[in-house]
């Protein structure tokens, strides 16, 4: 009899017999467990960052993926699914033992009004609706191209900036399809259209905040636009005097 076989005569039949029967009776055991967790109703917890997010929309995508039960659910697809939704820019799916799903959201971040029925975040995506509204962001709206999303978010905080140093507020963006810009300013509660072209925003803009605003500012209630389309200097147009009228 060699080693090897002499190593696996050492269990007796009977006793090997009843190790086998335990083991099964394990895996039964682990087996019905699973089932049992598998049969629970799941839970789900929400965090991150909720300020403008739904719950309700949350909810009602989440749901049906809930039934799939624990170990059928494919967090990575959920994943997906909750990016769809107005105002989530990203969202991590994770599943807790035994029966909890942790669903973590990263919210976008408003900017300003895009027109009548939208949001331009700060990552220069649309977003189509607005909830709940968004405080703030009513103030400057914005008149573009869909397609010019990208680079209005990129622009904006950098102009609102620089305006801010000179006390100005920025009201309204117009660009038009050819790329000319165009800014509705409030300086001192009095409004005022600026034109900046097309070429040269950095430069244009803190010719405004810094030289034209300036000059200007004594006699802001009778001026009506700032031209910047020069490589240099700048023209101002004028409110016409009010006519008098005869007793």
């Amino acid at each position: 009899m060699t080693a090897s076989a002499a190593s696996l005569a050492l269990v007796p039949r009977g006793e090997a017999g009843l190790g086998l029967g335990a083991a099964l009776l394990l895996a039964g055991l682990v087996g019905f467990a699973l089932a049992e967790v598998g049969a629970r109703p799941l839970t789900v917890e929400l965090y991150g960052e909720l300020e403008h997010v739904d719950p309700r929309g949350v909810q009602a995508l989440v749901e049906p993926y809930l039934r799939a039960g624990f170990f059928s659910l494919d967090p990575d697809l959920l994943e997906l699914r909750l990016a769809e939704l107005p105002w989530v820019r990203s969202a991590d799916v994770e599943r807790l033992w035994p029966d909890r799903i942790a669903v973590r959201i990263k919210a976008h971040e408003p900017l300003a009004r895009w027109g009548d029925a939208a949001v331009l975040t700060r990552a220069g995506v649309l977003v189509a609706s607005a909830y709940p509204p968004v405080p703030g962001v009513e103030v400057v709206r914005i008149d573009a191209g869909p397609a010019d999303a990208a680079r209005v978010a990129r622009d904006l905080p950098r102009v609102q900036t620089i305006l801010r140093r000179a006390e100005a507020g920025l009201r309204g963006w117009e660009l038009s399809p050819a790329g000319d810009l165009r800014l509705s300013l409030e300086l001192d509660g009095f409004s005022v259209v600026a034109e900046l072209g097309r070429e040269d925003l950095a430069d244009r803009v803190q010719r405004l905040a810094e030289v034209a605003l300036p000059v200007l500012r004594p006699r802001i209630r009778t001026v009506t636009h700032i031209d910047l389309r020069y490589r240099n200097g700048f023209a101002v147009g004028w409110q016409r005097p009010e006519k008098e009228t005869n007793p």
